[in-house]
Order: structure tokens, then sequence, then C-alpha cells
């Protein structure tokens, strides 16, 4: 049999817009995570489409999601 290939690594970047909005929505749910470290406390997801790439942040605490999607980007 052949060998396994490593998966293959994406990167994936949010504009300034995301970037401020997801800063915006972790600032709101701090105080569900006072005693987290940031990668426990937030999940961020990329979705890719054929026109740009879906983000939304969801707080680990309390389960709430956000898109944060900059659409005039698209």
């Amino acid at each position: 049999m052949g060998k396994n290939k490593p998966a293959k690594e994406t990167t994936f970047t949010m504009n300034e817009v995301e970037t401020q909005r997801a800063k915006d929505f972790c600032n709101r749910h701090r105080h569900h995570t006072v005693h987290m470290t940031a990668g426990e406390a937030f999940e961020f997801t990329f979705m890719p489409s054929m026109i740009g790439d879906v983000v939304s942040v969801r707080c680990l605490s309390c389960g709430e999601r956000e898109d944060v999607t900059d659409l005039d980007k698209f």
C-alpha cells in the first residue's frame, strides 16, 4: 500500500472589519470566559465558498455564535 500523505494545510485570514467584529463579540462574552484561555473560550469557523470565506465565531461557554463575515468583500 502507498504511504499516507500529510493533510494539506490551509490558512484562512480575516480582514479588518471581520477582525473588529470578532473582537467585539469576544469582548461581549468575556464575562463568560473569565477562567479560560482564548483557545478554550472561542471557536472560529471558516467556510470556504466560491466567492469568498464565511467567518463565524462561537462562545464555547454559552454557545452563542455570530457571523462576522464582511459581505462587502464579495
